[in-house]
């Protein structure tokens, strides 16, 4: 029995009045989601090697978050590979210069364990994210709540969605593939906004556990910069997840899913991949203070400033012959490293700081107590020297 239709050259959507299918060298964008995805995922798996170097070599502690966030890098790499391999096939072209005969059953699985293995990659961040703001805020009972809290709310919400796609998708009795995604294609959409929205939700709610903890902090304004600095890049994955719920939205009515899908799944990669670097940022203070103390940095970082002395020796004139000679006979102080978040917040993180003026002595200097400490230990000598030398007679 012959086919009504030849699919192999039969698009899967007709076109548009005017547009002719082209089978042979299509438009395509898939370009957009192939170049970030090698990009972030690159970046991705190079900030995931240097987590694990200072986790394992450096402080030799390896946690719970590590665990997971391992797990969470694998599905990611799983899941930027199976996008990789649909860009083109057909990801990318209108559905139209794609002919029937392409939208096999086996690309309907591998779209359909994408769209899944997506969901469950964004779960496990979310949960390295959590396990990691455990391990740093554990002595505050309210973070752990909160904490707690948001991994049962996320673990119930993702799992069930994903059943749900699993009951709807996967193909009854003997029907097929196709008559499968006939009927889970207008239910996976409406599910993927859904979590899209949700997933918007949850993102700035685990970015905004750090960063009121870490406003609390007493300690140097330059260093609290520094610390939120590293916590607020999760706004670029708050951000992506915002375009891919709005995109998703706009696939609602949009027929030509192989073309509109591209963009959405960019942003997915973009959400993925800087919410697990959001993950190794924080673990990488004591592998950084460990490579600056290597005595080829400090061999460089001496280099350059002994050149920036030499091109500055009218600068040498202004100090007296006096200072000079006190600041030579005053041994090199070394200032702190930031060696472990999890220590450092801890010991400076939430303690009542004193902000009544103090002195210790009739003619010393005034300040506030661990907080209006000079940084340059010298120059605080200096001036405790000054102000504690008697007068001589005239």
């Amino acid at each position: 029995m012959s086919l009504p239709f030849d699919p192999n050259t039969t698009p899967s959507l007709m076109p548009p009045d005017g547009v002719i299918p082209n089978f042979q060298n299509p438009d395509s964008n898939a370009w957009i989601s192939t170049n970030v995805t090698e990009a972030f995922l690159t970046l991705m798996v190079l900030c995931m090697i240097l987590r694990l170097y200072s986790r394992v070599i450096v402080i030799h502690k390896f946690g719970a978050d590590d665990i997971l966030s391992v797990v969470a890098a694998a599905s990611i790499v799983a899941v930027c590979g199976i996008l990789l391999s649909l860009n083109d096939h057909p990801n990318g072209r209108h559905l139209w210069d794609v002919p029937f005969s392409v939208l096999t059953d086996s690309y309907l699985q591998i779209n359909f364990t994408f769209v899944l293995l997506s969901a469950a990659a964004s779960l496990l961040v979310k949960l390295s994210l959590l396990m990691l703001y455990l391990r740093i805020f554990n002595p505050v009972q309210a973070v752990k709540i909160t904490i707690y809290a948001c991994i049962g709310v996320l673990t119930a919400f993702y799992f069930s969605t994903i059943i749900a796609e699993l009951v709807v998708g996967i193909p009854r009795n003997r029907g097929g593939w196709q008559e499968a995604q006939v009927r889970y294609g207008p239910f996976g959409l409406t599910i993927s906004v859904v979590r899209g929205v949700f997933g918007v939700v949850s993102d700035f709610v685990i970015l905004f556990i750090p960063i009121t903890q870490l406003i609390k902090l007493s300690v140097p304004l330059g260093r609290k910069i520094v610390l939120l600095g590293v916590f607020l890049t999760g706004l670029l994955a708050c951000a992506s997840s915002i375009a891919t719920t709005v995109f998703r939205f706009g696939e609602l009515d949009n027929p030509d899913y192989t073309w509109a899908n591209t963009l959405p799944n960019a942003f997915a990669i973009i959400e993925l991949t800087v919410g697990h670097i959001c993950c190794s940022l924080p673990t990488l203070p004591p592998l950084i203070t460990l490579v600056s103390k290597s005595k080829t940095v400090q061999s460089i970082i001496r280099h350059i400033r002994s050149t920036g002395a030499r091109n500055s020796d009218g600068d040498d004139s202004v100090s007296g012959p006096s200072d000079t000679a006190e600041s030579q006979r005053l041994p090199p102080i070394r200032k702190g490293g930031l060696t472990g978040l999890r220590s450092f917040i801890r010991k400076a993180g939430f303690t009542n700081v004193p902000t009544k003026p103090t002195s210790n002595s009739t003619n010393g200097p005034s300040y506030y107590d661990l907080e209006s400490i000079d940084v340059d230990y010298h120059a605080q000598l200096k001036t405790t020297a000054t102000a504690q030398r008697p007068v001589r007679p005239e």
